[in-house]
């Protein structure tokens, strides 16, 4: 679900840890070599001098010169380091238990131009040294396309040999695996509502008896209560919704997921009720006074729920398997590293696929190139996808689901998440394995809202979470008249229940067959695309 659900959100650390694999395609021949070396010494046990001769000594000049003068924390050991042709990042932990990452350039012999960084953990660390490295890996080129039209016929080919109805492609998937994951694009109506569909069907129930959700844990008893009780009342789902981010998760339509799943329980006997399981990290809103009381809660959210999934799943008695729907940025299983094949980015699926193997099935969303915060870069692959789902049907309006193996869409250049695309040289069948289609992104709209969600007490608690996270408040920060529920469900609705923000900045439909000159051709229609007005900004278009 979210990273960054709002730009004045107090931060969680989130970046992704990196973990060795045994097979990988070759590295880019453009690419320097990823060199690492341990270096495990104090910064005092450096010669007093100023010495840039080596990334080390470099940032041990930089962080004495600063102990000097600025006084900022005490940095302790230097850790590591890694080289990546001209460029160099050290890794030093520091006295509060968080790891600096510093990156220099090498200029005339000298490690220079210091950046800094920093991360909860090494692994962390070591993830957004491999980012920042794999972002200044040339892509392979793409050719334009010769016989565009036979290009076409091979992926309409692939959908009739294999596409099926959403619904009986993933309940085929539940049954056949321990666990389905479903990376989505948040706050889709057509989507929840498919996930309603499906836990309503009775084979669900037979295979499926426990729901991941990207939701915070500390409210798990919250969920627990709504599911046992007699009578349908959704106040304890509002109520974890209303901790998701500092503004709220006030999606209708998940709310009316929820409301299946209780419908689906009542007539189940107890032992075979579908449990609903919150897996993110915790964001007790009330035990936050301070902004130091967040330190007590950030951590790596793709390790916290791969773990609460893997120990969750161990202790279960009930054989059945089990569904995640979790934002498609933590469902990539086995993308690498563009700077260092042999390293898979890590997610909470990758991390799932070293346990569970082959009894994991991750299947993406189809959507536009899009960011963590809702930008939207064009169509994915380029428009190669949305041509073929028109091809197949008229208007592409039959959803689809289908297998990405050994197939043309899962050997396109994976583009689906804008960050991870910019790191990356692997393709869809690396990231997912299957893919979902539930109709053209110009018909789309933004969720509505949950009715009352935004009551005057919820929002006054929403001036304190803004005087919290910005020194400001609510009204103020967001210009807005009065800072009273009706104001804020008003300004919310500028965006919530509305055609989607990325209509206008899908770019052309047929950019595939032009191969490099259709990205510059995307790039140059977003770029000529106004900005949407200034109350659309701070939506939570958060799709992770």
């Amino acid at each position: 679900m979210s990273r960054v659900l709002h730009r004045r959100a107090v931060p969680f650390l989130i970046l992704f840890v990196v973990s060795a694999a045994r097979a990988a395609p070759p590295a880019p021949t453009t690419s320097p070599a990823l060199r690492t070396y341990p270096v495990e010494r104090l910064i005092c046990d450096f010669a007093r001098r100023d010495d840039s001769s080596t990334p080390e000594s470099a940032y041990a000049t930089v962080r004495r010169h600063d102990l000097d003068t600025t006084d900022p924390p005490g940095v302790g050991q230097i850790l590591e380091v890694f080289t990546f042709g001209q460029e160099a990042a050290v890794h030093a932990r520091r006295a509060d238990g968080r790891i600096d990452v510093a990156f220099f350039h090498l200029q005339d012999g000298q490690w220079l131009g210091a950046e800094f960084d920093e991360a909860l953990t090494l692994p962390l660390a070591r993830r957004l040294t491999l980012r920042r490295f794999s972002a200044s890996v040339p892509k392979p080129p793409r050719d334009k396309i010769a016989d565009p039209a036979a290009y076409l016929q091979l992926l309409v080919d692939h959908l009739r040999r294999t596409a099926r109805p959403p619904r009986d492609f993933l309940l085929q998937s539940l049954a056949a695996h321990r666990l389905t994951v479903i990376g989505e694009i948040h706050h889709r109506p057509a989507y929840w509502s498919l996930n309603s569909q499906l836990v309503a069907d009775p084979s669900f129930a037979r295979t499926t008896g426990t729901i991941y959700l990207e939701l915070p844990s500390n409210h798990q008893s919250d969920i627990d209560r709504f599911l046992a009780a007699g009578a349908f009342d959704p106040a304890p789902v509002i109520q974890t919704f209303r901790d998701v981010a500092w503004m709220g998760w006030p999606d209708q339509p998940m709310l009316d997921f929820f409301d299946t799943v209780w419908k689906v329980n009542q007539v189940l006997p107890a032992n075979r009720r579908i449990r609903v399981v919150a897996v993110d990290t915790p964001r007790p809103w009330k035990d936050i006074h301070r902004r130091d009381d967040w330190k007590r809660y950030e951590t790596d959210r793709d390790h916290y729920m791969a773990g609460k999934i893997l120990a969750d799943l161990p202790r279960r008695s009930d054989p059945r398997g089990a569904l995640l729907v979790v934002g498609y940025a933590h469902a990539a299983r086995a993308l690498r590293f563009s700077a260092d094949q042999l390293s898979v980015i890590d997610t909470a699926a990758s991390r799932l696929a070293e346990s569970l193997g082959d009894q994991l099935y991750t299947i993406l969303q189809h959507g536009p190139v899009i960011d963590n915060l809702g930008g939207t870069y064009g169509r994915a692959a380029r428009g190669l996808f949305d041509s073929a789902f028109a091809a197949y049907t008229p208007g592409g309006s039959q959803p689809v689901a289908f297998p990405l193996a050994d197939s043309p869409f899962g050997a396109q250049p994976f583009d689906a998440e804008a960050e991870l695309a910019r790191v990356t040289t692997g393709r869809y069948q690396d990231a997912y394995d299957a893919y979902l289609y539930l109709g053209p992104l110009e018909e789309e709209i933004f969720s509505p809202l949950i009715q009352d969600f935004y009551s005057n007490d919820f929002v006054n608690e929403l001036d304190r979470r803004s005087r919290l996270s910005s020194g400001r408040a609510l009204a103020a920060d967001l210009h807005l008249p009065a800072a009273d529920g009706r104001t804020f469900a008003g300004w919310m609705s500028n965006t919530w229940g509305r055609p989607r923000g990325w209509r206008d900045r899908l770019g052309p439909l047929d950019a595939w067959q032009a191969g490099d000159d259709g990205r510059r051709a995307t790039s140059q229609h977003a770029a000529t695309q106004p900005a949407p007005p200034p109350d659309q900004l701070f939506a939570p278009e958060d799709h992770q």
